[in-house]
C-alpha cells in the first residue's frame, strides 16, 4: 500500500510518498522501511500486546509467590513459602512506585 502524505499549510513545500505494511494479524499499519534483520515484519502493536501480555503474567506471579502461594512456571515449581531465591530473582521485576 502506498500513501502520500501533504502538508496542509504547505510549509513542506513537496509530497512525500511513503510505503506501507499492514499487519494480517492486527491491521495496524506501518511504514515498510521499518523492516527486520531477515527482511520480514514484526508488527510493533503486536508485540507490544505480547510484552503487556507477558509482563503481567510475571507481575501475578510475583505476586503468588508473595503471598506464599505454589507456582508452575517455566522452568518447574516454585514454593512461595520456601523459595528466597526465586522470590529475590523475580522482586527485581516488581514496578516500583
Amino acid at each position: 500500500m502506498s500513501l502520500i502524505f501533504e502538508s496542509s499549510d504547505g510549509a513542506w513545500g513537496q509530497a512525500v510518498a511513503v510505503t506501507c505494511v499492514e499487519c494480517p494479524d492486527c491491521a495496524f499499519t506501518f511504514d515498510a522501511t521499518h523492516e527486520d534483520k531477515d527482511g520480514g515484519y514484526s508488527c510493533p502493536q503486536c508485540d507490544q500486546l505480547a510484552l503487556q501480555a507477558e509482563n503481567d503474567r510475571l507481575r501475578e506471579a510475583l505476586r503468588r509467590i508473595e503471598a506464599g502461594e505454589t507456582v508452575l512456571g517455566g522452568n518447574g515449581i516454585i514454593r512461595g513459602d520456601a523459595s528466597v531465591i526465586a522470590h529475590k530473582a523475580l522482586a527485581q521485576f516488581k514496578e516500583k512506585p
